[in-house]
């Protein structure tokens, strides 16, 4: 039986080992001040969306997620698809890096849409 995670009630994905190696190796390789100032940052940003549905008006675009994402939560990646207009693919069995997580369907839906 799968974990779940305690605060989302979602399941945890299930990692091949060196994908959470390189994870757990990448998030400790940061610079803890880093990661302070840059999460200041994220907190204090402005919403900007609005703006940015503005300058891309005309052109495709993609919000791309993994089913789940405690840095940035899904629905609030889905309201910002759906106010961009934008295309939205959620990756099953993914969390906040689908690309590391999961990377051939993060490739096949960047493929899908590139094409």
């Amino acid at each position: 039986m799968r974990q779940l995670e305690a605060e989302s009630g979602q399941p945890r994905p299930s990692l091949e080992p060196a994908v959470a190696e390189f994870l757990h190796r990448r998030w400790l390789a940061n610079v803890p001040r880093a990661l302070s100032v840059t999460g200041g940052h994220l907190v204090a940003a402005p919403d900007r969306v609005a703006e940015l549905a503005i300058a891309t008006a005309g052109l495709p675009l993609l919000v791309l997620s993994g089913v789940r994402d405690h840095a940035w939560p899904v629905p609030e990646q889905t309201a910002m698809a759906e106010r961009l207009g934008a295309r939205r693919v959620v990756v099953a069995d993914a969390g906040h890096s689908p690309n590391a997580e999961r990377p051939a369907a993060t490739a096949e839906a960047l493929a899908a849409f590139w094409g």
